[in-house]
């Protein structure tokens, strides 16, 4: 593996997993933002699975209960973005 930086000047082991997701701010965007938050643990868990299996499930209720709130007292447009380092989630 190179230890140069890249283009962006930023060294390889530094380098995210990164997606954003955009949501219109109906109720239904709770389980939205749930299975997004899946799919990203799903293709982040091909290359760097997590430290302990029961942190998937913690991520998954964190990210459920922060789009449940966002509904509640934020309510429209709203977007979730899921991040990782490339060494995976520890």
């Amino acid at each position: 593996m190179s230890t140069e930086p890249r283009w962006d000047g930023t060294p390889p082991s530094e380098e995210r997993y990164e997606r954003t997701y955009s949501f219109p701010g109906e109720l239904r965007n709770v389980t939205g933002a749930r299975l997004a938050a899946e799919e990203f643990l799903c293709d982040l868990a091909r290359n760097a699975p997590p430290a302990a299996p029961e942190y998937w499930d913690d991520i998954l209720l964190v990210v459920t209960e922060l789009a449940a709130n966002v509904i509640q007292y934020a309510p429209g447009p709203s977007a979730c973005t899921c991040a990782a380092p490339s060494t995976g989630c520890t």
